[in-house]
C-alpha cells in the first residue's frame, strides 16, 4: 500500500552515521572511494545488497520485538498474571516482503485481517515526519546509509503494537531509488509522499526536532507533527535543520536527553532511526527516561 505520504531530524539533525547492533549505518569518512565503488554495481549485487538490507531490517524488529515479550511477561508476572500476555509468532523476511502476513507486530488475526488493525492502530497515532528533502546535499554513502536508517524505523514501528503514523516526505531521486531496492517497500505501512511536508500539513502543527533547538521537549502533543530531518551528515551539515525551521516559521523542540540519560562524553547526535525509536517508545510508555534507556545504543552511554 502506499497510502497519501507525508516526513527527519533527531535530537541532532538525524546525523550520526555509526554502527551498532541497533542500526546499519555505514563509516563515515571514506565517501569519494564509497560512491565510486557503489557506481560499478551490477544489478545482481544491487538486489543482493537489497536483500541484505531486508534481512537485517527484518533480524532487528524480531530481536525488539522479543525484548518487548519478555518485558512484557515480566510485567504481568509482577502483577499476578500472565494470561492477556501472548507471545508472538516469529517473523519470516519473506511474510514481511510480500505484504501477505507480517506477524512481527501481530495484534490478532491473520493477513488482511492483520494489516487493517494495523492500519487502524497506525491512525490513532503520534504524527511522526521523516523529511527526507536533502537528498542533493548527501553523498551516495550517506544516502544509502539514510535508506537503511529508514527501514530500520520503520521495521521498528511495524513491530509495535501502539505504533506511530509514520510520514515519509520528499521521497524522490536516490532516496527514492535505494528504498525501491528493498523488497516489499510497496507495501510498507506508512504514508509515502513525494511532496515536501510544509505542502502536506499546516505550519502551526509542524515542531522540527533539532538539538539547536531552545525548547526541550516535556510530551507528545497529539494535535502537532514531529518532523526528523532526513540527514547523514557527520556533522558537515550541522544546524542545517534549525536554519530552515527558523526561515519558514516552524517551531522547534529537542528530545530530553539532558536529566534522563547520560551519555558521557559521547556527542548528542542521533540518527534517524534512534530518534524514531524513542518516539514510539515514549508514544508506547510515557516515560522519557525508560524510552531512551531502551532506544539508546550502548555504545553511546556513559
Amino acid at each position: 500500500e502506499t497510502e497519501e505520504k507525508g516526513a527527519t531530524e533527531d535530537n541532532g539533525d538525524g546525523n550520526d552515521d555509526g554502527e551498532d547492533e541497533n542500526e546499519s549505518e555505514e563509516p563515515s569518512n571514506q565517501e569519494n572511494e564509497g560512491d565510486h565503488a557503489e557506481t560499478k554495481l551490477s544489478k545482481n549485487q544491487q538486489k543482493k545488497q537489497a536483500r541484505r538490507l531486508l534481512f537485517e531490517q527484518m533480524k532487528q524488529a524480531r530481536k525488539q520485538a522479543k525484548k518487548d515479550r519478555k518485558r512484557a511477561m515480566h510485567e504481568a508476572k509482577a502483577e499476578g498474571s500472565t494470561q492477556e500476555v501472548r507471545k508472538r509468532p516469529r517473523v519470516s523476511s519473506d511474510q514481511e516482503a510480500s505484504g501477505k502476513e507480517q506477524p512481527s507486530c501481530r495484534i490478532g488475526g491473520r493477513g488482511s485481517r492483520n494489516r487493517e488493525s494495523f492500519d487502524q492502530l497506525r491512525k490513532d497515532g503520534q504524527r511522526v515526519v521523516i523529511d527526507l528533502s536533502f537528498d542533493d546535499l548527501m553523498t551516495e554513502k550517506e544516502v544509502r546509509s539514510l535508506v537503511t536508517q529508514l527501514a530500520h524505523s520503520y521495521g521498528t514501528n511495524r513491530a509495535s503494537g501502539k505504533p506511530l503514523d509514520l510520514y515519509l516526505t520528499s521521497v524522490d531521486k536516490r532516496t527514492a531509488e535505494g528504498l525501491k531496492k528493498i523488497s516489499g517497500f510497496d507495501n510498507w505501512r506508512c504514508h509515502v509522499e513525494t511532496r515536501h511536508f510544509s505542502e502536506v500539513f499546516p505550519k502551526n502543527e509542524v515542531v522540527y526536532l533539532t538539538s539547536e533547538s531552545s525548547n526541550t521537549m516535556n510530551e507528545l502533543q497529539k494535535d502537532k507533527v514531529y518532523c526528523i530531518g532526513g540527514i547523514v551528515d557527520h556533522n558537515r551539515l550541522k544546524g542545517l535543520t534549525k536554519q530552515k525551521a527558523d526561515e519558514n516559521g516552524w517551531d522547534t523542540a529537542k528530545l530530553p536527553l539532558d536529566g534522563n540519560i547520560d551519555l558521557g562524553e559521547s556527542r548528542k547526535v542521533l540518527t534517524v532511526n534512534h530518534v524514531c525509536s524513542i518516539l514510539l517508545k515514549y508514544h508506547e510508555t510515557g516515560n522519557w527516561k525508560e524510552s531512551l534507556k531502551q532506544a539508546m545504543p550502548e555504545r553511546k552511554l556513559k
